[in-house]
């Protein structure tokens, strides 16, 4: 699975990174200072199964919510680390494990 984790200096990510990489996954993070045009090169040759939002800043809301809106119909999922934040598909606590979280991405996708 691939795996954006946008986030404003979340100090959780490199746990999260390591331990979904750990677990097969290619996890790409996305934090202040990644620019629009490298992103959209990214994405478009590697295309995130989940988009994973930290924060409320840019990047936790307003970027990763603009990303989940260009690549839902390609079967992108956001999900948010607090319940209840739009244009979501599901919530996932950050402070999960990397199995859980995993699990909840699965969730998200229909893939259990």
């Amino acid at each position: 699975m691939r795996i954006a984790l946008f986030h404003d200096d979340d100090p959780r990510i490199p746990r999260i990174r390591g331990e979904l990489t750990e677990r097969g996954h290619r996890v790409l993070v996305v934090g202040p200072g990644a620019s629009h045009g490298f992103l959209a090169r990214l994405f478009d040759e590697e295309r995130p199964d989940i988009i994973h939002s930290f924060g409320r800043g840019f990047f936790g809301l307003a970027s990763a919510a603009w990303w989940r809106q260009r690549l839902h119909a390609h079967g992108t999922r956001r999900v948010h680390d607090v319940d209840g934040v739009h244009f979501c598909d599901g919530h996932a606590d950050g402070s999960l494990t990397g199995a859980l979280l995993e699990a909840r991405y699965l969730h998200v996708l229909g893939l259990r």
